[in-house]
């Protein structure tokens, strides 16, 4: 069974059907550590909490930001917050390669420098 990590998109829409879906580094952690799933997919920007994000919603952030960025803030964390946390703990690695799926280019390759280099 597969661990989805992301706060907007369903994995059903995009073809994981067999998936758990977290939102949040807290609730991929608490998650996983349940011995339940072989495999993870892993978003890069995860939202804001609601202080950080003050009076915008995501979707009101993405048309100020010309689709350019996604909100994110330290209280939420981010997808590479948790290659770190499995780098961390190596012992918490799946035996499957984690897949990516953040359209983030810089975050998504700063999380597979992480993953390569436990997956050579």
């Amino acid at each position: 069974m597969t661990l989805w990590l992301d706060d907007i998109r369903n994995p059903i829409a995009y073809g994981c059907l067999n998936a758990d879906w977290v939102k949040t580094v807290d609730e991929f952690k608490s998650a996983w550590q349940t011995g339940k799933y072989s495999h993870m997919s892993l978003d890069h920007d995860l939202g804001a909490c609601e202080t950080c994000m003050g009076p915008l919603d995501p979707e009101e952030w993405l048309v100020l930001s010309g689709g350019l960025s996604m909100p994110h803030c330290p209280h939420v964390g981010t997808g590479y917050d948790v290659v770190c946390w499995l780098e961390a703990n190596p012992e918490l690695w799946p035996i499957a390669k984690p897949e990516v799926h953040s359209s983030n280019p810089v975050g998504s390759k700063r999380m597979l420098d992480v993953i390569n280099r436990f997956y050579k």
